[in-house]
């Protein structure tokens, strides 16, 4: 498409594909993959559009590769006639700037004028993301949504209006794509058939046969009432002819089947034992008077069952039946109780006999169906809504996002962020830019350990929320400082929520050359320390025994000279404690001559040899130099190498990225994803607080020594 070429340009350390305008992505196309910085990616990585990830990922396997990238790409610039969208990053799409004469172009021009003449803006020439995603306005207005459901709205004829309320109450509706419920084809089915299956049921009950209606109907109007009233108390007589016949074959079960109605201090339970127990005392004969005797509990059935069967079809006279009377009226109801049992479960019997009658009519059913059709009809260009968005998206994100996968310009442009870096991290007086986000954290340690830079993985809270992940930050500059593993600081995500961060592992590497030269004197340095530290300590401990021993010699002799009379001989001196002692004193006075000879000697060596030298100035400060040299170059050679050697596309491929090359780390990148924010340009510092701890400092040593003699020589004078 562009005779333009290629241009490349170094992005750390590596030549990568220079992406800033439209014509740049024909030349994508034609760049082998091997020239891409990163072939594949999870979707998820990415701080962009959800929906735009969404399309970018054709496949839905959660990862966008390069060959579905390259889809998006050559879709974008075959649809768009006119790419300055692209080059603009725009949200608003011009109608002017589509290829009709392009399948998937004239869909997005149609859907576009349905959605701007739905939203009453038919003059529009353009359409914006917002206006495209407004779906519940857009369909609401719209006669036809493409998703074959029919709300009550969308019917002009009132009758048919009507049958779909109706239709709606009786077997339920499904959402229409404008929010309300509606009737779709197989719904409308489904009506019509449990409909046609009442009607059925409904003309079976009443047969153009008298004696059939008779039989079906033996008590007419009354037959119904009659059969609940039969259906209510039937398993309980039916037992109870059943218990007679077992009194009447062996007389002592009497007693065992008797209810017994002693009162055990719980109602409930007594009115169990009633529900379970027999209708009426057990006859020997197997007759149930319904005038004596009759368990309370079942009294208001038994009633039912007198005034509407047994009367009715034995004679109101009748008060004691046997079980021979018992099965005539059960043969006799037995008919109408199977058409009863028959009866469909539906919601349709509610709309009663004539208006189901009025709606088997087929011209209901073909009024529904011709406004389905009409629905459905409209789905190709209800579709074309989707392609709008997309298009859209795709015009504001396609160079962005091909910057962060292509190439990564963005990564390496200090003044913009990379789209798969998720935040900001405030730790240690210092921001961490270049985060990533962590599933698992052991199997991204095992991979990031090559990558030779400092990481530290944090955990992010949102107690609020219940929320917890963790992410993975590079140290670029400075260095490890006050970074350990439990240290606290603050996470801003992209979207500027604040997270709680706690550091949880450390990978530790060279982060600055400075950090790797000073790294063996700091180790030296705290050795030295130590070592001062114990010797002190030990020191301390021999002078405070050596004078309390001194002291409490002193002691002894004053006292036995206040004892003794003056004539009495001397008695024989205390041996000296070890140490404190005139040999003592000898061997560290003959230790400290010889060392100060030694020293005295070197100096009169040098100064000589100094002396005989031309320019010794000139010569101690090359020699001096020589050794610092010596010393330091292969510290700096060895920190130079691992620093080259930082690479961060390691750091995401433990991610979960495919990269191509390597990504070192430049100069001035390193204090870009690592730095200490400077004060602000009117602030001023006072020194004063450093001034006052540093007398104090000073300070301190020497006051706590002079208490320290003062309580010697207390102690001293009190023991004298």
């Amino acid at each position: 498409m562009s005779i333009e070429r290629m241009r490349f340009r170094k992005y750390g350390r590596a030549y990568q594909l220079r992406i800033e305008s439209h014509r740049d992505l024909a030349h994508l196309l034609e760049l082998s993959e091997s020239h891409w910085m990163a072939t594949s990616a999870p979707a998820e990585a990415f701080a962009c559009d959800a929906v735009c990830l969404k399309h970018l990922d054709d496949d839905g396997n959660g990862r966008i590769r390069c060959d579905e990238v390259r889809r998006a790409v050559r879709w974008v610039l075959d649809v768009l006639a006119d790419h300055s969208g692209v080059d603009e990053a725009d949200e608003e799409l011009r109608l002017a700037a589509l290829r009709l004469d392009h399948s998937d172009g004239g869909r997005i021009h149609a859907a576009a004028k349905r959605i701007l003449r739905n939203l009453g803006l038919p003059d529009n020439e353009t359409v914006s993301l917002g206006q495209v995603r407004d779906r519940k306005r857009i369909l609401a207005a719209a006669n036809a949504n493409g998703d074959g459901i029919i709300p009550p709205t969308a019917a002009k004829d009132e009758q048919i209006a009507a049958f779909l309320q109706d239709a709606i109450a009786s077997v339920g509706g499904e959402t229409d794509a404008s929010g309300v419920p509606g009737l779709t084809e197989a719904l409308l089915d489904r009506l019509l058939k449990e409909a046609e299956a009442f009607m059925a049921w409904s003309e079976k009950g009443d047969p153009p046969d008298e004696e059939a209606r008779r039989t079906l109907m033996p008590l007419g109007a009354d037959t119904g009432a009659a059969a609940a009233a039969l259906e209510s108390v039937e398993g309980k007589v039916d037992d109870y002819f059943r218990l007679c016949a077992t009194v009447a074959y062996d007389p002592a079960s009497a007693t065992a089947l008797a209810l017994n109605l002693k009162p055990d201090g719980a109602l409930e339970t007594y009115g169990e034992k009633l529900l379970g127990a027999p209708l009426a005392p057990l006859d020997p004969k197997g007759r149930l008077d319904l005038n004596g005797p009759l368990n309370p509990a079942w009294r208001k059935q038994l009633d039912a069952l007198r005034e509407k069967v047994i009367g009715p079809l034995l004679g109101k006279g009748v008060a004691t039946i046997d079980e021979e009377q018992w099965r005539r009226i059960r043969r006799i109801l037995a008919p109408h109780a199977a058409w009863a049992a028959a009866k469909p479960d539906t919601k349709v019997a509610l709309l009663g006999l004539d208006k189901l009658r009025r709606y088997l009519d087929p011209g209901y059913r073909k009024g529904v169906i011709r406004l389905i059709a009409a629905d459905k009809a409209a789905a190709a260009e209800i579709e074309g809504m989707v392609l709008v968005e997309k298009l859209i998206l795709y015009q504001r994100w396609i160079l962005e996002f091909v910057n962060n996968f292509v190439n990564f310009s963005r990564l390496y442009d200090p003044d913009s962020r990379a789209l798969f870096e998720t935040g900001t991290l405030v730790m240690d007086g210092r921001q961490f830019t270049l985060c990533v986000r962590v599933d698992n954290r052991a199997a991204h340690a095992r991979i990031a350990e090559n990558s030779r830079l400092f990481v530290i993985y944090v955990e992010l809270t949102q107690e609020a929320k219940g929320e917890r992940r963790e992410i993975a930050a590079a140290v670029t500059s400075g260095g490890k400082g006050n970074l350990y593993v439990g240290k606290h600081g603050i996470f801003v995500d992209r979207l500027d929520r604040p997270w709680d961060a706690t550091v949880v592992q450390i990978i530790e590497n060279p982060i600055s050359l400075g950090q790797a030269i000073k790294a063996p004197f700091k180790r030296a340095g705290e050795l030295v320390q130590g070592q001062i530290e114990r010797l002190a300590g030990s020191s301390q401990k021999v002078m405070e025994q050596q004078v309390s021993a001194k002291a409490a010699a002193v002691s002894t002799s004053v006292q036995q000279s206040v004892q003794q009379p003056a004539s009495a001989p001397e008695a024989p001196q205390a041996a000296a404690p070890a140490g404190v002692g005139s040999s003592g004193i000898r061997d560290i006075m003959i230790g400290g001559s010889i060392a100060f000879a030694a020293v005295g000697s070197s100096l009169a060596y040098i100064t000589k040899t100094v002396k005989g030298l031309e320019d010794p100035a000139r010569t101690i400060a090359v020699v001096v130099a020589f050794l610092i040299v010596a010393l330091l170059l292969p510290m700096i050679i060895n920190a130079w190498i691992k620093l080259r050697q930082r690479d961060l596309g390691t750091l995401l491929e433990a991610s979960g990225w495919a990269i191509n090359g390597r990504m070192r780390l430049t100069r001035i990148m390193n204090g870009v994803f690592t730095r200490r924010p400077k004060l602000p340009k009117k602030a001023r510092k006072q020194r004063w607080d450093r001034l006052r701890g540093y007398s104090r400092a000073v300070r301190k040593p020497f006051v706590w020594s002079l208490k320290r003699a003062n309580e010697t020589g207390r102690d001293i004078w009190e023991s004298m």
